[in-house]
């Protein structure tokens, strides 16, 4: 790339940063599902979720900014489930009586590679997932609310 030329790529290296791509996602989710695009919004919720995560994990653990990929390579991950077990939460023992294991339980059925199929997810399933992740008793506030990030 010629000099003062800017990356299309930046790394994210904060958690406000993080929650600013949760932001975006959310907004890109809450869009394609309101115009029927059950596909995009199943997706952009996944990633909205996977943000808010890693932007938990940084305040959790004191992270002054993210690990590259040789150092802590569990980090780079777009599964949910790994990311929840590193926060403390494991979705197999988490208690079902939680009012927020229904949402938890609807968020952990997001894989990245759901991204790789067209036309699959119904649109019920898109309204689901939007619920389950942004809701006031859904899981991005739930996080927001125990790791006091400002979404």
């Amino acid at each position: 790339m010629p000099p003062g030329e800017a990356s299309i790529h930046q790394p994210v290296n904060s958690p406000d940063e993080w929650l600013a791509l949760c932001r975006r996602y959310r907004g890109d989710a809450q869009s394609l599902r309101d115009v029927s695009r059950p596909d995009g919004a199943w997706m952009a919720a996944g990633f909205a979720i996977e943000c808010c995560l890693k932007a938990a994990i940084m305040k959790k653990e004191r992270l002054n900014r993210w690990p590259d990929r040789d150092s802590d390579p569990e980090l780079w991950t777009h599964d949910l489930r790994v990311l929840f077990k590193r926060l403390g939460v494991d979705p197999l023992t988490f208690d079902p009586r939680n009012p927020i294991a229904p949402a938890l339980k609807m968020c952990l059925e997001w894989r990245r590679e759901h991204g790789y199929s067209i036309g699959k997810v119904p649109q019920k399933l898109a309204k689901d997932i939007c619920e389950a992740a942004f809701e006031s008793n859904g899981v991005i506030e739930w996080l927001a609310g125990l790791y006091r990030l400002n979404i």
